[in-house]
C-alpha cells in the first residue's frame, strides 16, 4: 500500500473532504485514504473518519475502516477468512514481548564502514531532484540506481557519480509504486494494476502484464519467477523470460489475505507477504501452498526484510518483530521502535554495509520530523538517528554493500546518505 501524498482540496467536488491527487478518486483510492485516517488516529492524531465502500466484498482495507480499538481483536483465528483453510494449514506463529538476548554482541565495522557511518548526520544527505512527484520505489543493478514515483516516471542514476543517465516515461496515470530488476530487464508495478517489463538496453517497455485488479505495491524476484503484491489482496506469480518480448504468463494467484498486500520478501523458494490485515503469510513459490501465517502485529505490516537467518517485519503499530526463517517460523523478538501516540512508524527497511536502516512515515500535516535510523544488524540497537526536515517522510529505502543508503524522501527527492 502506498499512501496518497498530495495537496489538499476540499469543496463540492470533493465530498470526502480528504486529500487527493484529483477530485475524481476511484473507490479503491478513497478506501486507502480513509484507512490512512484510521491509522493516524491510532498514532495519536485525531482525524475525521469517512465511510466509504469496501474495495472487495469481504476483503477489507483496515478492518472495515474502523480504528483498532473499535474492531475485533487480531489473532490467529481471524487472520484467515475461511475456517476450512485454517484447518488445512499450520497454526499461526504468535509473537510476544521479549527482551533482546544479553549474549548478543554488536557487529564490528570495518574502518571504511565506520567512516561511512560517521557521515550519517542531520543535513548530510545529497538530494537528487529529477522527479516531479513523490519517489515510492528504488532498485539497484549493475552500477545503476532506478527510482520510480507518482510522476509516472522512472529515473536511472549512475550509482558512483549520482548523475542522471536516463528517464523512462510511463503513460499518464500509471504512478510507479514498485520496481525490481532481473537480468537486463527492469520491472515496474503501477497504480493502474499493471506490471511493465522494460528492456534496459533499449529503454523501452516491451510488454505489460495484466491481471491485478488494483495497484501493484511490491515486486520481488523468486528464482525464475516474479511475485507481485497488490491492493486487490492477492499475490501473483509470473514465469519470467530473459527476453522481455517473450510472454511472462501468470502461473498462479495466491489468495488468503483479507487486506491489501503492502510488501513482499523472498527466502529460498518461499514468498512472504505482509498485509493490511496485520498478518504475514508464507507460501511455496513452486506449488502455491500456504505454509504459515505469522500473527502478532496489531496493525498494518508495512515492511519485510530477510537478513541472515531472520525475517524482520515493521508495522504501523510502531513495532519491529523478528522471526526465524524456516522450521516453525518462531517469533524471536519484539522491539518497540515508536511508542503509541508517537505519530510515526517504520515505513521501510533495508540492509547496507553499515547495518540495517529504517525510515519512518506518518501523517504529513502533524508537524513531525521523520527519521532515518541505522541499526546494528545483530542486536538491532541504534547506531545513528538522522532527523529529517518537518514533514519529509521516508517512503522507500535502498541500501548498498558499500554502505551508502538511497531513499525516497519528501515530495519529490531522492536522498543519498553516507557520501562525502
Amino acid at each position: 500500500m502506498v499512501f496518497e501524498d498530495v495537496a489538499e482540496k476540499v469543496g463540492p467536488g470533493n465530498p470526502l473532504g480528504v486529500k487527493g491527487a484529483d477530485l475524481d478518486l476511484q473507490p479503491s483510492k478513497k478506501q486507502k485514504i480513509s484507512c490512512l485516517e484510521s491509522e493516524c488516529k491510532q498514532g495519536g492524531i485525531t482525524m475525521e473518519l469517512t465511510s466509504v465502500p469496501a474495495a472487495k466484498d469481504v476483503k477489507l482495507g483496515k478492518a472495515d475502516v474502523l480504528p483498532k480499538e473499535q474492531s475485533s481483536n487480531t489473532d490467529a483465528a481471524n487472520v484467515d477468512a475461511d475456517s476450512a483453510d485454517l484447518e488445512r494449514t499450520q497454526p499461526a506463529s504468535t509473537c510476544t514481548e521479549v527482551e533482546i538476548e544479553k549474549s548478543m554482541e554488536p557487529t564490528p565495522l570495518s574502518s571504511q564502514h565506520e567512516a561511512i557511518l560517521q557521515r550519517f548526520v542531520e543535513g548530510s544527505e545529497r538530494r537528487l531532484d529529477a522527479h516531479t512527484g513523490t519517489v515510492l520505489a528504488l532498485a539497484e543493478c549493475k552500477g545503476r540506481i532506478y527510482s520510480g514515483g507518482k510522476d509516472d516516471a522512472i529515473r536511472v542514476w549512475n550509482k558512483n557519480t549520482l548523475e542522471l543517465e536516463k528517464a523512462l516515461d510511463v503513460e499518464h496515470g500509471a504512478a510507479v509504486w514498485s520496481i525490481a530488476v532481473w537480468q537486463d530487464n527492469l520491472i515496474s508495478g503501477h497504480d493502474d494494476g499493471k506490471v511493465r517489463i522494460w528492456d534496459l538496453s533499449k529503454g523501452l517497455c516491451e510488454q505489460v502484464l495484466e491481471g491485478h485488479e488494483d495497484g501493484v505495491n511490491a515486486l520481488v524476484i523468486c528464482g525464475s519467477r516474479l511475485a507481485s503484491g497488490s491492493d486487490d489482496c492477492t499475490v501473483r506469480l509470473w514465469a519470467m523470460s530473459p527476453d522481455a518480448r517473450n510472454p511472462w504468463p501468470c502461473e498462479r494467484t495466491l489468495e488468503g489475505h483479507r487486506g491489501l498486500v503492502s510488501c513482499l520478501a523472498v527466502w529460498e523458494d518461499k514468498v512472504i507477504s505482509g498485509s493490511w490485515d496485520d498478518s504475514i503469510r508464507v507460501c511455496d513459490v513452486a506449488t502455491g501452498e500456504h505454509i504459515k501465517t505469522l500473527a502478532g502485529h496489531a496493525d498494518t505490516v508495512m515492511a519485510l526484510l530477510v537478513h541472515g537467518s531472520r525475517l524482520i517485519s515493521a508495522s504501523v503499530d510502531g513495532k519491529v518483530r523478528v522471526w526465524a526463517l524456516g522450521g516453525d517460523w518462531a517469533a524471536l523478538r519484539t522491539l518497540a521502535v515508536y511508542p503509541a501516540g508517537a505519530g510515526q512508524w517504520v515505513r521501510c527497511l533495508a540492509s547496507c554495509g553499515v547495518g540495517l536502516v529504517a525510515g519512518s512515515f506518518g501523517p504529513e500535516d502533524a508537524g513531525q520530523r521523520f527519521e532515518l535510523q541505522v541499526w546494528d544488524p545483530e542486536t538491532l540497537e541504534r547506531r545513528r538517528t538522522v532527523r529529517l526536515p518537518v514533514g519529509q517522510r521516508v517512503l522507500a529505502l535502498l541500501g548498498t554493500e558499500e554502505g551508502d543508503v538511497w531513499g525516497g524522501v519528501g515530495e519529490q527527492s531522492v536522498a543519498v546518505w553516507g557520501r562525502e
